[in-house]
């Protein structure tokens, strides 16, 4: 008699699930940016006026049953940073449909610009993340409150507003690569960032040969590309040549800190020691223990010794690789071949309050670096076929951030205490 009664039940579920089969029809397609057609993930589509509905998934695919009995509807499709879509569903037949939405507009009246001398770009009501300089115009990362409400903004050179749109995701900075094109990376996905005289767009980024995140392409000499490889703890430093045309990966320079690493070698040692550490195996080199297995261990007592990772920039000065090999104290120079046609001692490293920082005027084709005491920051140019340094500005403001030089005017982020603790973009001319 159980056995009757379930069998009884499971032909009232099958035969109604058959019936609703029969009564309702499927709504299925895609969520696509309007403009660049790449598919919107996790976009949200649903019945307007109710809270039945469903999402895209990763691909921007969809899947919607919908009672033939709630016929006619309004089915509508939303992302963030869009404009809501509606389409209406009378026909009582399954259907294909795309959804393609619009990025918001965002209001450019909100967004106040300040006046104030040397001010390209400030307001109370927007801090600035990030900002880059790219093809005459300023793009910024704002955001109001928090980093998800945050907005890419695009400006001319004197800090008037173009176009902004919002940003999906929290962002943590903005990047070109080494063929010119600019991504926002966020902590989720990259985007490529797309822009004219008027308009600036973003859609997700896909790595290929020429954009690797991870081990990124830095320079580019007509068909070679620049690799940089940081090496175990960062106190190792390789290049690596890449021709596209015949496919050729060949290591370019490889530099090492030996002072740092020795030091490394002696206080790792001494830590193991001291906190009664005993582990198998040689630690008594540097190329040993770069291949010390336990990486946590390593890792901790790496931030513990406070070494700074190694800094050896790689720039192109027109037919010219330059490699600035600051931990053996020389600027390296090689022709297009890869040989080393001039190496030249470095002036500026024993400069008081000296920062690792090389900035390079890619207009002009001169470069600098800077120094900094008693938080006032000093730019000093750089001669790349003596070494020496000239002294060239005292930037008076102090704590500057993100240093930019473009046509012999420096751009950098600071932040004063009257202006609500917001940053403000200022300049300085050369």
């Amino acid at each position: 008699m159980k056995y009757i009664i379930i069998r009884y039940i499971l032909f009232i579920i099958l035969f109604s699930s058959k019936i609703y089969a029969q009564d309702s029809i499927v709504i299925y397609g895609k969520v696509k940016d309007f403009y660049t057609k790449q598919p919107l993930s996790y976009a949200n589509i649903s019945i307007k006026g109710s809270y039945i509905g469903t999402t895209s998934d990763i691909f921007g695919k969809y899947t919607f049953k919908i009672p033939k009995s709630f016929l006619p509807i309004e089915l509508s499709a939303n992302f963030m940073g869009y404009q809501e879509t509606t389409i209406t569903i009378a026909q009582k037949r399954d259907r294909n449909h795309t959804f393609l939405l619009y990025p918001k507009i965002i209001d450019l009246n909100e967004i106040i610009v300040n006046s104030e001398k040397n001010v390209v770009f400030g307001s109370r009501d927007f801090q600035i993340l990030d900002y880059i300089l790219y093809q005459n115009k300023i793009l910024f990362v704002n955001y109001k409150k928090r980093l998800s409400k945050s907005i890419l903004l695009m400006t001319d050179l004197q800090g008037k507003t173009i176009s902004a749109i919002p940003i999906r995701g929290k962002p943590i900075k903005l990047y070109t690569d080494c063929i010119d094109q600019l991504y926002l990376i966020c902590q989720s996905l990259p985007y490529v960032i797309l822009l004219n005289d008027k308009k600036v767009r973003m859609h997700r980024a896909y790595q290929d040969e020429y954009n690797k995140l991870v081990k990124p392409c830095v320079a580019n000499l007509h068909d070679i590309l620049f690799y940089k490889y940081m090496g175990p703890l960062d106190l190792s430093l390789e290049y690596y040549a890449y021709k596209h045309k015949n496919n050729d990966f060949k290591l370019f320079i490889r530099i090492d800190d030996e002072f740092q690493q020795d030091l490394f070698v002696n206080d790792f040692n001494y830590l193991l020691m001291s906190n009664g550490i005993k582990i198998l195996g040689n630690t008594n080199s540097y190329e040993a223990l770069s291949k010390f297995r336990q990486r946590d261990l390593k890792e901790i007592f790496k931030h513990e010794m406070m070494h700074h990772p190694i800094y050896a920039p790689l720039f192109v000065y027109d037919d010219t690789v330059i490699v600035f090999d600051h931990p053996n104290g020389k600027i390296h120079k090689f022709n297009m071949l890869g040989e080393c046609i001039e190496s030249i001692e470095i002036c500026y490293e024993q400069m008081r309050g000296w920062q690792p920082q090389i900035i390079f005027d890619e207009s002009e084709n001169k470069f600098y670096t800077i120094s900094l005491k008693n938080s006032i920051s000093t730019l000093y140019s750089i001669d790349i076929n003596t070494g020496r340094v000239n002294k060239i500005k005292k930037v008076p403001y102090s704590w500057i951030e993100k240093p930019i030089i473009s046509d012999n005017i420096l751009y950098f982020l600071y932040r004063r205490k009257d202006k609500n603790s917001a940053k403000y973009l200022y300049y300085e001319e050369l």
